[in-house]
């Protein structure tokens, strides 16, 4: 079951993408498991989630990126652990 956010409306989801905009034109964010591919990658599903998905659509859409799939079957970790490390 995933987080229930109450007031995450369109102009929230307007405020969390200029913000992570922001973070993405300077100093971003990059997770030490996403390989080459795997940064844009993540910055593509980050947005979409942020536009119109949630914490729950982020995590699945992870563990099917092939970057993330990759590192997994790397060291044998399991998806939600995977996920948890970007």
């Amino acid at each position: 079951m995933g987080f229930v956010f109450e007031e995450l409306d369109e102009q929230t989801r307007a405020f969390m993408l200029r913000e992570f905009e922001v973070e993405a034109a300077g100093n971003p964010y990059q997770g030490k498991h996403l390989s080459e591919s795997g940064r844009p990658a993540f910055a593509t599903l980050m947005r979409a989630a942020i536009k119109e998905g949630t914490e729950e659509d982020l995590v699945r859409a992870l563990q099917q990126s092939e970057p993330v799939r990759f590192y997994r079957r790397l060291v044998g970790l399991s998806p939600a652990v995977v996920a948890g490390l970007v």
